[in-house]
């Protein structure tokens, strides 16, 4: 419902952008194949859900959404009956101030109509915001931990992260970036639950004026509307970094980068 906005002054034009400007890995010249993406989603959960792909009939599907909710919005309203199949972890939003507006987070400041639809989706949902990864900083210890093995691999990541890391300190002078995405995928991994402190409370969407986008946090439980929404509150930062690099590592040993 809104134009197309990017963030390219941490992510550089490409999205992917290195310290020397441009994309780090090249693009395909092709379009992507097979079905649009929303439909594309919908196959996947559906047959993960029902037992195919080596799923239990039955069991819930996690989808882990790093951007606008756009796409997720539009799996909800088009095929309703995959609110019964899958749990929803985003992260984005947050509980005090935004990062691209005064109010806002990006990724729900650039599409809030679509995260209107999914906070009131009745799906099982959690919201991983900008005060949880802000914790998850690539410090220089853990730079050196990522690019250890001196492969093209780890040389590349490191790349992305110093361009990332040069970024941050320009836009947010923040001395270590933080690494938002992972955080979302980490609480799905967490099956012990001592990785973060959460907190179920209501949260709505601003979609109008000079607050569009902002996750309105009912902290103080003032709202008459039910809870709808796992909040984390707190990251235990040498159980993600532990995690991450021991992911990191076995990625680099199967890589042709290598």
């Amino acid at each position: 419902m809104r134009d197309l906005v990017h963030c390219e002054a941490i992510h550089g034009d490409s999205g992917l952008d290195g310290p020397g400007g441009g994309p780090l890995l090249p693009r395909s010249p092709e379009p992507l194949a097979g079905s649009p993406a929303v439909p594309a989603m919908r196959a996947a959960i559906a047959e993960a859900f029902g037992g195919g792909g080596g799923g239990r009939p039955g069991r819930e599907v996690h989808l882990v959404c790093t951007g606008a909710l756009t796409n997720a919005a539009l799996l909800l309203t088009l095929y309703p009956e995959v609110r019964e199949m899958v749990r929803v972890t985003i992260i984005g939003g947050a509980v005090n101030v935004g990062n691209t507006s005064p109010a806002a987070e990006f990724n729900i400041e650039t599409d809030p109509e679509a995260a209107h639809i999914v906070f009131n989706s009745g799906v099982p949902l959690t919201m991983v915001p900008l005060e949880v990864t802000h914790q998850a900083q690539v410090t220089p210890e853990v730079l050196s931990r990522v690019t250890s093995s001196n492969t093209r691999f780890a040389k590349s990541m490191g790349d992305l992260l110093t361009f990332f890391a040069t970024t941050y300190k320009k836009v947010f002078d923040f001395d270590h970036p933080p690494l938002h995405d992972p955080c979302a995928v980490a609480h799905v991994i967490d099956d012990d639950g001592d990785m973060f402190v959460d907190e179920l409370m209501r949260v709505d969407i601003e979609t109008a004026g000079l607050c569009a986008g902002r996750t309105v946090c009912d902290i103080y439980r003032k709202s008459k509307e039910a809870p709808n929404c796992v909040v984390a509150k707190e990251i235990d930062t040498v159980q993600f970094w532990e995690m991450m690099i021991t992911a990191i590592r076995r990625v680099d040993e199967a890589s042709p980068l290598r």
